[in-house]
């Protein structure tokens, strides 16, 4: 995460970790993307946002982001229970990620 996060035009957004039983859930990281993203675009401060998600969560800013004008890129798990269909068909670009392509990727090129 810190060689994202060093990285021009990336931020990475920490939530808290809660405990629930034996596991522990992420909590805010969502909220906190979902404002970034829209003021973000409301402000005309960036014209493409990648989401690397899966939650319907986001589907709300997503969609508000793109009526301000930014394009908005998925980036999910290529397995279909992963990702929620609303969020999948919100987006205007779709990009599967699995262990390949991770492992053919190199920071800024997520096409290959």
């Amino acid at each position: 995460m810190h060689f994202i996060d060093n990285q021009e035009s990336f931020e990475v957004r920490l939530g808290r970790l809660e405990k629930r039983g034996s596991s522990f859930n992420q909590k805010m990281v969502d909220v906190l993307l979902s404002i970034d993203r829209v003021e973000l675009s409301a402000k005309e401060r960036i014209d493409t946002a990648i989401l690397v998600a899966g939650d319907s969560d986001f589907v709300p800013a997503v969609q508000k982001a793109k009526n301000n004008g930014t394009r908005v890129i998925l980036a999910c798990s290529s397995d279909r229970n992963e990702y929620h269909l609303e969020l999948w068909k919100t987006a205007d670009i779709r990009i599967p990620i699995d262990e390949d392509r991770m492992r053919g990727c190199n920071a800024g090129n997520l096409s290959q």
